[in-house]
């Protein structure tokens, strides 16, 4: 049996522990805090200080901090005890985000259904795409940050193991963002919480290249043995179609919250190349589901003061978007749903959840405008 010792006596070190694997046993705690420098024991357990972690016999130091700075604080404290680094393991990476990936793919494969649709994207159709209100018969499997190479891996993934339930597939909806040739997950810190999209595959791209990133997958993996119920799939079917209720209304004059983040206005030209032939064969993988398949792309609404804060930016994108998009073989076809572009449609900020995600009111107002569409322009 692994022994670990608990570093963070907070709301998150219990809640680990009450998922901790029974191949792991606690054999105490620790906090560097002032506040706890006079204690000996914690829940009955040897309660260790700086001089007495030192010299203590234990396979894991588990910081328990779901921020990750903090944690990568308490990271630098014991490592500048002499702590050698591959026995500290960090947890933030324990999101929402693990269960998710897993609940959603899994049920792709587990339902044995036939979908008459596919829906690959990002957290824009994550919240707002609401298949149940659809005419045909949808499946999702967008997640918050996804990239292009992302969806193609999970689709090859499919059509190379389970292409009996793609059968019926006459629909791929692309919720395409006009940044998303600029969009690399795995050089962003947004990895550190999506680590279960490359983890199925053993595929880290950029961050499995460096040092860092590989020293951290190995924590990640020590993790899933650590807390392996907290990486199994929720048994609840279809749970991606939750409603956000939260209204951003009380940020409304706040220009600086609107302002848009770097994605949208710095170039990364090496990773703009690599999408667009990331793009090329995603659309060639999508073909030979069905020749005669149909693809739409769907360019979500924002709040209009976001719109408004940063119009040179969101221009200077959209234009290179469709430059690309026309460029692209295999997109000759492709019916572009542009929400951004079409002024027809205003959706006020009590639809809105943040700058640019829909709460549940605006999902459903929206799914049910996507779907009238889709039956006038895109259904046989």
């Amino acid at each position: 049996m692994n022994k670990v010792i608990l570093y963070g006596i907070n709301r998150f070190q219990n809640k680990l522990e009450n998922l901790l694997s029974s191949k792991f046993e606690v054999i105490g705690y620790s906090d560097f805090d002032k506040k706890f420098e006079k204690i000996k024991n914690y829940e009955y357990k040897p309660f260790y200080n700086e001089e007495s972690l030192m010299n203590a016999d234990y396979d894991y130091i588990v910081i328990c901090n779901s921020n990750k700075k903090e944690s990568e604080k308490s990271l630098i404290a014991l490592r500048n005890l002499g702590i050698d680094e591959c026995k500290i393991i960090q947890t933030y990476c324990l999101s929402w985000n693990e269960r998710m990936f897993r609940t959603t793919f899994d049920d792709f494969i587990n339902l044995n259904q036939k979908f008459e649709g596919l829906v690959f994207g990002m957290s824009y159709s994550r919240f707002a795409f609401l298949t149940h209100f659809f005419d045909k018969n949808f499946f999702k499997f967008s997640l918050g940050g996804v990239d292009l190479y992302t969806d193609k891996k999970w689709l090859s993934y499919i059509t190379d193991n389970h292409k009996e339930l793609l059968s019926s597939v006459k629909y791929v909806v692309l919720d395409l963002p006009y940044y998303i040739f600029n969009w690399d997950i795995t050089s962003t810190s947004q990895i550190f919480y999506r680590m279960a999209y490359f983890d199925k595959f053993n595929d880290y791209r950029k961050f499995g290249e460096s040092t860092s990133g590989q020293k951290y997958i190995s924590n990640y993996r020590v993790l899933k043995d650590m807390f392996e119920e907290r990486f199994e799939s929720n048994k609840s079917v279809y749970s991606n179609n939750y409603y956000e209720n939260g209204q951003m209304l009380k940020k409304a004059n706040d220009e600086s919250y609107f302002a848009a983040s770097g994605i949208w206005y710095k170039r990364y030209e090496n990773t703009i190349l690599e999408n667009i032939q990331i793009f090329q064969e995603f659309i060639t993988l999508i073909k030979q589901i069905n020749p005669d398949i149909k693809i739409a792309a769907v360019t979500y609404p924002y709040c209009q003061k976001f719109l408004e804060v940063n119009k040179e930016h969101i221009s200077n994108l959209q234009k290179e978007f469709y430059h690309i998009i026309n460029n692209t073989k295999g997109c000759e076809n492709i019916k572009i749903f542009d929400f951004i572009k079409d002024t027809k449609y205003k959706f006020d900020d009590t639809c809105f959840r943040d700058a640019t995600h829909f709460n549940g009111k605006g999902a459903e107002l929206f799914s049910h405008i996507l779907n009238k569409k889709f039956i006038d322009e895109l259904y046989d």
